[in-house]
C-alpha cells in the first residue's frame, strides 16, 4: 500500500502517475507498480469496460491497493498488460483517456456511442467539435 496520509488510492495514483511521467521512463516499473500509476476513476473504468481488452490468465499476487476493488484491479491489470505487450506508456494513456472522457465527451452514454463507432476519425471529430464551440470549458 502507498503511504501518503489522508489521500485515497485514486488521488495517490494521480500524484504518482504525474510525478513519474516527469522524471522516470515507463520501463522502470513492474506490472504491480504500474497499477499504482494508473488511477481508475469512473471515466477510466467506463472506458476499460467498453474497450473489453483480453483478460489475463493469471493475475499478479493480490496486494493491498487501498480501496481498489478486485474488478478495478483486474481491469487495470488487463489494460496494463495490453499496453506492455504493445510498448505503450500506461501513464500517458491514462492521462489522455481521462482528459478525453471528462473534458471532451462528458457522458457515459456518449462515450459508449463514440467507442462503438470504432473509428479514430469519429473521436477526432468529437474533440474538434467540443473545442470549436465550447473552447473555455
Amino acid at each position: 500500500s502507498i503511504q501518503l496520509k489522508g489521500l485515497g488510492h485514486k488521488i495517490k495514483s494521480f500524484f504518482l502517475r504525474d510525478m513519474t511521467l516527469l522524471y522516470l521512463d515507463n520501463t522502470d516499473f513492474t506490472i504491480e507498480e504500474l497499477l499504482y500509476l494508473f488511477p481508475i476513476d469512473v471515466w477510466i473504468k467506463e472506458f476499460l469496460l467498453i474497450l473489453n481488452t483480453e483478460k489475463m490468465k493469471i493475475y499478479p499476487n493480490e496486494k493491498e491497493y487501498d480501496n481498489l476493488s478486485k474488478e478495478d484491479r483486474e481491469l487495470g491489470f488487463d489494460f496494463i498488460n495490453y499496453c506492455l505487450r504493445n510498448n505503450l506508456d500506461i501513464r500517458k494513456l491514462d492521462a489522455g483517456i481521462w482528459f478525453y472522457c471528462a473534458r471532451v465527451v462528458g457522458s457515459k452514454e456518449r462515450l459508449k456511442y463514440l467507442l462503438k463507432k470504432d473509428s479514430v476519425d469519429v473521436l477526432r471529430e468529437e474533440y474538434q467539435l467540443r473545442f470549436k464551440y465550447c473552447p473555455d470549458m
